[in-house]
């Protein structure tokens, strides 16, 4: 079809003040409802809930590194890998801790998945046995519950350990793509009610940019849920979170009776060897399993990733970078009439990378710019959507569909249908 400059008046006309907001992830009322529930089943049976829809994209084994340390305790000694039921292998922990219990989503109802403390055949726990291996997790304030995700829980006996319980959970395709950012912006004062202080810092892990949560629960507010106290064995949490180099969600959360030291979280961390994701019952991830990308496969698709969506490339270097890219320029040139701030200022970051297949590459992209006339540079967490990169005749390409998918964003019928 083609695109006239009577056509884009037409559709202009017609649209309203404001360009629409692409809807990212869940909305400010989803996230308070989430952050109820989550408060009123933890605290009270000890398993954290929520309900979930779908999910993309798989993990698989990285190394990483231990770093940082507060000082508070000292990092115990070494015992033997421990194999989980989530998929994962954890290669240290502190000695004196027993594995009391594993979590992982089950259905409920017909419309979603809960998800807490299950037994050995996936079934929940009931919730006289849940509340007495209770699961309080700081990370799920920014790491959200998820179908794919799983989790192991280590107490340690008598109240003096610190800590006294840790917690590993693992996501291996998150619902809406992750990076360190996105969950940052999950951790809002909606999510923090009835919460007292929690400090949220900057960390790293095995280079991946990481964040350490800290929290007093002595200092919680009621809202209204009738909840137990917390033991003063767990008053103190610490949560590490990051998302490694294929889109996996992992945390460490740590509980004791004094605040845990960030070394033993990063000692942790170290230790965990993916495997696979374990089947889920009742539910298929769509997609394929995705697997690391070589560093000069990378190298080729950040490059192309780079010149289709940074601002200022000539117009026949795009059109190598993209599939299909010397039909598409005209939507390119109308799209810079139009949003000229935005089409003069986009800078890419690419955040994750994994392979579908030998041609194909799955990439999940952060894209700043500077344009208070279009809506979504408005969002906490910048701009995230996944692209997909083929290896063409002519080398690594963005696909027509992924580029044309980011046109629809700004909401302008005629560029989506010349597109």
């Amino acid at each position: 079809m083609s695109l006239t400059d009577s056509d884009l008046r037409t559709w202009l006309r017609a649209l309203p003040d404001e360009l629409p907001q692409r809807d990212f992830g869940p909305g400010p009322d989803a996230v308070r409802s989430g952050a109820r529930r989550r408060r009123a089943r933890a605290r009270a049976a000890g398993v954290v809930a929520l309900v979930v829809l779908v999910a993309a994209g798989v993990g698989v084994p990285v190394g990483l590194h231990a770093a940082g340390g507060d000082g508070n305790s000292r990092v115990v000694s070494a015992r033997p890998a421990v194999s989980t039921a989530g998929g994962f292998t954890l290669t240290w922990l502190p000695d004196g801790l027993t594995h009391s219990g594993d979590a992982a989503a089950s259905r409920a109802g017909t419309s979603g998945f809960d998800w807490g403390l299950v037994d050995g055949a996936g079934r929940p726990l009931p919730p006289g046995q849940a509340a007495r291996t209770p699961l309080r997790l700081l990370s799920l304030l920014a790491a959200r519950t998820d179908p794919t995700k799983f989790g192991a829980l280590f107490t340690a006996t008598g109240g003096h350990a610190n800590p006294s319980t840790v917690t590993v959970t693992v996501t291996w395709q998150p619902t809406y793509a992750m990076n360190i950012d996105a969950l940052r912006a999950n951790v809002t004062p909606q999510s923090l009610s009835g919460y007292g202080p929690v400090g949220v810092t900057a960390d790293t892990v095995g280079g991946r940019p990481a964040l350490v949560l800290r929290h007093d629960t002595a200092t919680d507010q009621g809202d209204g849920l009738t909840a137990p106290a917390v033991p003063a064995a767990a008053r103190y949490q610490l949560a590490l979170l990051w998302v490694d180099a294929t889109g996996v969600v992992l945390t460490v959360d740590l509980a004791g009776p004094s605040p845990p030291d960030v070394a033993v979280a990063h000692r942790i961390a170290g230790g965990i060897v993916l495997g696979t994701m374990p089947p889920l019952v009742g539910y298929t991830p769509p997609g394929v399993a995705p697997a690391p990308v070589d560093a000069v496969t990378a190298a080729a698709v950040t490059a192309a990733i780079d010149t289709a969506y940074t601002g200022g490339v000539p117009d026949d270097r795009w059109a190598a970078a993209v599939q299909d890219g010397p039909r598409l320029v005209a939507v390119r040139a109308k799209t810079r009439q139009l949003f000229p701030g935005l089409m003069a200022t986009l800078q890419p970051a690419v955040d994750t990378l994994s392979r579908v297949d030998a041609n194909t590459v799955r990439a999940s992209v952060a894209l700043a710019f500077s344009d208070p006339n279009v809506s979504i540079a408005a969002a906490p967490a910048g701009l995230r959507f996944a692209v997909t990169v083929v290896h063409t005749a002519a080398g690594w390409q963005v696909t027509r569909a992924s580029y044309c998918a980011n046109v629809d964003q700004l909401g302008v019928s005629a560029l989506s249908l010349a597109c």
